[in-house]
């Protein structure tokens, strides 16, 4: 393989309270040792080019990570992940490689499961009060913006009601898509969490778990 390609990792365990900043530095380190020929950025200050998708929330695991990055000479696909896989981290694995169908900027929604587990509260209690959230016209939140102390209203109510909620014998398991990336209104998971706790006054823990990218027309992201 030459030119660019997209690395496709996942990032679980101890790895998932590591924070983008720094699980870049970790990357860039993986790489370097490696000793792929991975293109530089030219000028005075070079360093190894590479561009993540969507950052990660800090303490979220995901499932089919990538990273788009150039190689100067042809790699055979087996060398390029033996290379990487010498310097794993506990958590972290590349487990494939492709050349990119998709540019970066076509990530549109975000794929994730969530298990919400009630402390003081049943399984049962904690599913009836999402369905007694369901059941409202509209869910108005607080959602704050890219602007100093800046805030909006949102709807959540339109999301809200595209995920699929089950009862479990621990908890309640919602998989949802929402929407991500630059060119839309991005919904984050820890919203939905957000709002299930504040409505339903439970003291909730939430294990969440990105699986996968979609592009607008909700194609899986290559």
């Amino acid at each position: 393989m030459n030119g660019d390609i997209r690395l496709w990792f996942s990032k679980t365990g101890p790895l998932r309270f590591t924070s983008h900043l720094d699980f870049m530095r970790y990357f860039g380190r993986v790489l370097k040792l490696s000793k792929l020929p991975v293109w530089y950025t030219q000028g005075f200050n070079q360093r190894i080019y590479f561009a993540f998708g969507q950052p990660l929330s800090l303490g979220m695991s995901g499932r089919r990570e990538f990273c788009d990055l150039s190689l100067t000479q042809d790699v055979p696909k087996e060398d390029i992940l033996r290379a990487l896989r010498s310097y794993n981290a506990q958590g972290f694995e590349v487990y494939d490689v492709t050349v990119p169908q998709m540019k970066l900027g076509e990530v549109s929604f975000g794929e994730y499961e969530a298990l919400y587990l009630p402390e003081d509260a049943t399984p049962q209690e904690l599913f009836q009060k999402v369905r007694e959230i369901l059941s409202q016209p509209e869910f108005l939140i607080q959602k704050k913006t890219k602007a100093r102390g800046g805030v909006k209203t949102l709807d959540l109510m339109p999301y809200l009601a595209t995920i699929e909620f089950a009862q479990r014998e621990d908890g309640v398991f919602a998989h949802m898509i929402l929407p991500c990336g630059s060119s839309r209104e991005n919904v984050s998971p820890k919203l939905v969490f957000e709002a299930i706790r504040d409505f339903s006054g439970y003291s909730i823990f939430q294990q969440i778990e990105r699986i996968g990218f979609y592009n607008a027309e909700k194609e899986s992201f290559l």
